[in-house]
């Protein structure tokens, strides 16, 4: 890993941390219910498809990335608020097709920075409706092999998404709880640099989202006294973006080529564990 990177994910830590703080104490400042701190990880079996417009499969990468989520909550004006940072990092085996229709293998570095706001709304006893809004920013890193020289790609979009939960069932200072979301959003953008061209920045199409999850959690005596409490859970998401439309390429400011970004599905099954300090 070179030093830049290192100082990078250093640099995003540190923002995670002021950034929930800071939610923290407007919680408080605007006469809301004591705030609440979360802090999580989690491991990703995360899978990304490409295809043509013939539905074709262009790329396939798979493999395990690592999770860190720093969040606050509170309850303000009867809706239960949370903002979360979710950090997701590692590596997937690739599997591609080149320009010329050769067989690539190879693997991808992935960095992926998730901002989301959310807010429920509490309904009869065992239910809530919600709605959350979501920014993505995703690098990836194909890595070269052979003659074929690897680049870094960075998509930025965002999305919107609305849900329900339902307390499945209730025990002795525990409770397990599922939720369903769907939703999607507007064409993002792709920055793309290729090796030798100019950089260049790619229309992405629509996206649309759902996910469905359980999550097991602590009860406490009361949510009005200071203490820590815990969940753990397991979440399923799908993802599609499609297709975007195709950009021209260019070197040294002269049009060499045309590019787009294919349809797009992502895929992950998600385990998490995280602690809560009520304040």
């Amino acid at each position: 890993m070179s030093a830049s990177r290192t100082r990078t994910r250093g640099r995003n830590c540190g923002l995670f941390v002021v950034c929930t703080l800071l939610l923290a104490h407007t919680a408080s400042a605007q006469g809301c219910e004591a705030p609440q701190l979360v802090a999580e990880i989690g491991r990703e079996s995360s899978r990304w498809v490409e295809r043509d417009n013939q539905g074709r499969q262009l790329v396939s990468e798979s493999g395990p990335l690592d999770i860190l989520t720093i969040g606050a909550s509170s309850r303000c004006f009867g809706l239960q608020w949370d903002a979360s940072a979710k950090r997701a990092q590692g590596r997937r085996d690739y599997m591609g097709v080149s320009t010329t229709g050769g067989a690539i293998q190879t693997s991808s570095g992935i960095s992926q920075t998730q901002w989301q706001l959310q807010a429920r709304l509490p309904l009869s006893e065992p239910w809530w409706l919600g709605a959350r809004l979501a920014h993505q920013d995703i690098a990836r890193d194909l890595q070269g092999v052979g003659a074929v020289q690897g680049y870094p790609e960075r998509f930025r979009y965002w999305r919107a998404a609305l849900g329900s939960g339902y307390r499945l069932w209730q025990g002795e200072g525990t409770e397990l709880q599922g939720q369903a979301w769907i939703g999607g959003g507007p064409a993002g953008r792709m920055e793309l640099r290729l090796t030798g061209d100019d950089p260049a920045t790619l229309t992405l199409g629509n996206n649309a989202h759902a996910s469905l999850a359980l999550d097991w959690r602590s009860r406490r005596a009361s949510d009005n006294v200071a203490g820590w409490s815990w969940h753990a859970g397991v979440t399923y998401a799908l993802e599609q973006i499609e297709a975007g439309a195709a950009q021209p390429i260019s070197r040294n400011g002269l049009v060499v080529a045309a590019a787009l970004q294919p349809q797009t599905r992502i895929t992950g099954l998600v385990w998490t564990a995280g602690v809560h300090y009520q304040f």
